[in-house]
């Protein structure tokens, strides 16, 4: 058991070191800013070795210092090989980062290529950046603002499925 806590302690301490935060692998996550967070959450995911991250708008609520940091971080983790698949609205510091795009709208392909080229779709179409800057291009029509529920929501319900209560499910 000794050799499986040091191999343990070992992959945990070169994930934090892959997210910038092996200098505070002692201190409590609760202690952290938003940027921090997300590193963290990425460390916990590297220590599995995995070949594929899929992560869902990771540069959300966290400040310009934290999304650059993190965009170089999913940069360097592209480079050794790691297959990232993100869910972005916009791609902002990601812009680099992003080899392939696939764009969406209501729920349909409207393009698949490289980030460049849909990019530059994406700008023919709406005016606007996909860069980011702020710009939500796919704002909800009857709210007048992005939706409160990025992911897809299911119309049917699936063989054992719970009834819906309307209430969150999530922690």
């Amino acid at each position: 058991w000794a050799d499986r806590g040091r191999t343990a302690k070992r992959r945990a301490m070169a994930a934090l070191d892959a997210v910038g935060l092996a200098h505070r692998a002692g201190d409590h996550v609760q202690v952290f800013s938003g940027g921090q967070a997300q590193r963290v959450l990425i460390a916990r995911a590297l220590v599995r070795s995995p070949e594929l991250l899929i992560l869902d708008e990771p540069l959300a609520g966290i400040d310009r210092a934290s999304r650059e940091s993190l965009a170089e971080i999913l940069l360097g983790l592209r480079e050794r090989g790691l297959t990232l698949v993100t869910v972005l609205h916009e791609m902002g510091e990601l812009a680099d980062v992003v080899q392939r795009a696939i764009m969406l709208q209501d729920g349909r392909l409207v393009a698949d290529g490289p980030a460049a080229e849909v990019a530059r779709l994406r700008d023919g179409r709406t005016g606007a950046s996909i860069r980011g800057d702020g710009d939500h291009w796919d704002h909800h029509p009857d709210a007048g603002g992005p939706p409160a529920h990025h992911a897809p929501v299911l119309d049917h319900r699936l063989p054992n499925a719970r009834p819906r209560t309307g209430r969150s499910t999530r922690p």
